[in-house]
């Protein structure tokens, strides 16, 4: 069962902001936001019943980093009924070094959405964040956080956190903020593998093809290319015509658009780049 799937089938009433059913699952705590304003009363929209929706991406990995053993059990029993694997770890060290490891194997490294404490022994939530961004992993984080944290927590999400709760952490939250976590991951991958496409196809073209094909991308007609290039427009026709096979596309607005597709400010660059 994909991931997704698993999330609709098993936690159709999972909401970002409300409370717990009487009777049902026991809070283990109230969550802040980025403001540190409490949180307890779901929108209209969230109290609808919708399902959790995703994008249908597999094989996506939560990842806890906690030094306190009991909130790292407890979120990972909490956590287990949305069917994704789940790593915790005890320090931030001890993640990356597990999770590195499988990089050096030649594997791509695992996408999904650590759940990280602020505060640890050694390299903190915040330090592992920014090693995060600058190793450009592809994982989403969520930060826990102690009282008097807030400022750490906002410093977090300038960095792009996905949210900061507050421990003890109430469960249908802590689910419900991790499959947005999973979700943006899973769009992190189908990002990175778009590029990689690009760049896969772009690297069978020839020297003059990629001539051709940075002009075809700003926008040039066939005459105005064999202008610039100083060659002909049937020599320029037979280039474009190479350029849409190993590209895959056979048209321009189709390249264009294939290209957006994987980088949306890639052809702006281009275009700044061969007008300078």
């Amino acid at each position: 069962m994909r991931f997704y799937e698993s999330v609709n089938n098993m936690t159709p009433n999972v909401y970002l902001t409300s409370p717990p059913p009487v009777g049902g699952e026991a809070p283990f705590g109230s969550v802040s936001g980025p403001s540190g304003v409490e949180r307890p009363h779901a929108s209209a929209e969230e109290r609808s019943g919708s399902p959790v929706e995703g994008s249908g991406a597999a094989a996506l990995t939560i990842f806890i980093v906690e030094d306190e053993p009991e909130v790292r059990e407890s979120s990972e029993e909490v956590l287990s009924v949305l069917g994704a694997p789940i790593k915790p770890f005890a320090t931030s060290e001890q993640f990356l070094l597990n999770y590195l490891k499988t990089t050096e194997q030649g594997d791509d490294p695992p996408a999904g959405c650590a759940v990280v404490d602020v505060r640890m022994p050694g390299m903190n939530g915040l330090e592992l964040q920014r090693e995060i961004n600058r190793r450009q992993l592809p994982l989403t984080v969520i930060v826990l956080t102690g009282h008097g944290d807030v400022p750490m927590s906002v410093e977090a999400m300038r960095h792009g956190a996905i949210d900061f709760l507050q421990k003890p952490v109430d469960p249908d939250i802590l689910r419900k903020t991790v499959v947005a976590g999973l979700d943006r991951a899973a769009r992190l991958v189908q990002a990175r593998e778009a590029v990689e496409k690009v760049a896969a196809r772009e690297s069978n073209l020839t020297a003059r093809e990629t001539e051709v094909y940075h002009l075809l991308l700003k926008g040039l007609e066939t005459k105005q290319i064999g202008h610039q290039l100083g060659i002909s427009p049937s020599t320029v026709e037979k280039h474009r015509l190479k350029v849409f096979d190993k590209m895959g596309v056979d048209t321009v607005p189709r390249l264009i658009r294939f290209v957006l597709d994987s980088d949306p400010q890639r052809v702006e660059r281009d275009a700044a780049a061969t007008d300078s």
